[in-house]
């Protein structure tokens, strides 16, 4: 027999772990998607030379615009560095939520 979950029966600290990680989620995939429409909006399709942004980058898609140094080493660290991790905290939500429903569903000895 299937039993649902009330998310009140939770104990406290699964209800913390459980927000915490989504809220944490949700802020690290909108800081990835704003830098990638920061760059999108603000970086121009042909090199600048004299704005010193002759650095190609791909973003939102494929879309093709010239980033200086520093917009690149940014655009990097979130691509490449963080954008592995992002989804770890909706991970974790998941498996707490997951077990909690395991060890509530078991028959009582």
């Amino acid at each position: 027999m299937r039993r649902s979950l009330n998310f009140a029966d939770l104990p406290p600290w699964r209800v913390v772990v459980i927000c915490f990680s989504l809220a944490l989620f949700c802020f690290l995939g909108l800081m990835a998607t704003q830098q990638e429409i920061t760059i999108y909006v603000s970086s121009p399709g042909m090199p600048e030379p004299a704005a010193g942004m002759i650095y190609p980058l791909y973003v939102m898609h494929g879309s093709l615009r010239y980033v200086s140094s520093d917009e690149l080493e940014r655009a990097y660290f979130w691509r490449k560095e963080m954008g592995p991790l992002i989804p770890l905290p909706f991970l974790i939500a998941v498996l707490v939520l997951i077990t909690a429903k395991e060890s509530s569903s078991r028959p009582s000895a």
